[in-house]
């Protein structure tokens, strides 16, 4: 019997360690049991260090975005029966101060009675990921804020061109040079803003700005 039971121990040692995510398993009171390699690297703890110290202050676990301390997930789950499988995304605090966004999940273990005698949580490190899709998230704002700036740019021309053409029109019609000069100033100001329109368009269109002295 002793020998089925540290064959098992060595499977699961190995077991562990093969899994490319972090796994930790803890008791009923939320106390570490055993953490794999991974574990260990995301949470900068040594297993023997962490071994039998609650997970809060193992794992410390915050809120993405008010960064408040996330309640412990073992003792989530277990208050709740331990029926379900819970997953989240938190920010994790390592235990050298940085920190990483890590997706979670939960799980009860059981006897062969049926009775819950601890719990698995495993963590996978997304801070590339996150970081990939705020940037794609940032992108997308800026193109529809250049479809935006199109569409506001079109219009706004298509004014200043109407514009354009009737003080043009009144500035042939002028019976003298007194009439005529605040005309030709008010075409010179309505020539800038057109500049203004051509600017929006190429942000709008993404392409390289013209620079000039």
């Amino acid at each position: 019997r002793t020998l089925e039971l540290a064959d098992e121990k060595e499977r699961l040692a190995v077991t562990l360690r093969s899994i490319g995510d972090a796994v930790v398993t803890t008791d009923i009171s939320s106390r570490v049991v055993l953490m794999n390699r991974n574990a260990e690297r995301l949470s900068g703890w040594r297993a023997t260090e962490a071994h039998g110290r609650l997970l809060t202050e193992v794992l410390p676990l915050r809120e993405l975005e008010s960064r408040l301390a996330r309640p412990d997930p073992v003792a989530s789950l277990l208050a709740a029966g331990g029926a379900v499988l819970q997953t989240g995304q938190s920010l994790l605090v390592r235990g050298d101060g940085t920190e990483i966004v890590v997706s979670e999940s939960v799980a009860p273990i059981r006897d062969h009675e049926s009775r819950t005698v601890g719990a698995v949580l495993v963590l996978r490190d997304i801070t590339a990921q996150r970081r990939l899709e705020e940037q794609l998230q940032g992108r997308q704002k800026l193109e529809a804020l250049g479809i935006l700036a199109g569409g506001i740019a079109h219009d706004f021309n298509n004014l200043l061109t109407g514009v354009f053409g009737y003080l043009d029109l009144a500035r042939h019609r002028a019976p003298d040079l007194r009439h005529r000069e605040p005309l030709e100033q008010a075409m010179t100001v309505i020539e800038r803003a057109r500049g203004l329109t051509a600017q929006l368009l190429t942000f709008s269109r993404g392409g390289e700005p013209v620079t000039s002295p």
